[in-house]
């Protein structure tokens, strides 16, 4: 990765009240391609875990869709997959944002941790990882 490529969180995890049990968590990435060469984004995965370590319930992500998104004809359609796949490019000065939302259990802190795998076309080497991480109370 290089010295202009950022990674950016414009907005820190967000909680909310669900219930007296439960809370809402919504968190956002934001990638920010610096200025040379094209990067191809492989895989993005997160994880919501408890300050024991323990993953909660439904706090593991792949952000499979984002390859598999079919278009036809300049449409996109969201009713079927792609199921050829591909890679998400990004370009010098472009960006991707992605955002996810767990229910987790009420006032417990927690860990968000989401990190992210690509190809940098140019020079042919492999971008091995953002890894952003937030305990969060």
């Amino acid at each position: 990765m290089g010295k202009s490529d950022q990674v950016i969180s414009d907005a820190l995890p967000e909680r909310q009240t669900k219930n007296a049990a439960e809370d809402w968590l919504v968190f956002k990435l934001v990638f920010k391609k610096g200025k040379t060469d094209t990067l191809q984004i492989k895989d993005i995965k997160a994880r919501v875990r408890t300050k024991d370590g323990s993953i909660v319930p439904g706090g593991l992500f792949s952000f499979e869709e984002i390859h598999k998104l079919s278009a036809t004809d300049n449409n996109i359609d969201w009713s079927t997959f792609n199921e050829d796949g591909r890679n998400i490019s990004l370009s010098p000065e472009e960006s991707f944002h992605l955002g996810r939302f767990v229910c987790v259990p009420a006032g417990e802190p927690l860990i968000v941790e989401m990190a992210l795998h690509g190809t940098r076309t140019m020079w042919g080497k492999v971008f091995n990882g953002v890894h952003l991480w937030y305990p969060f109370l």
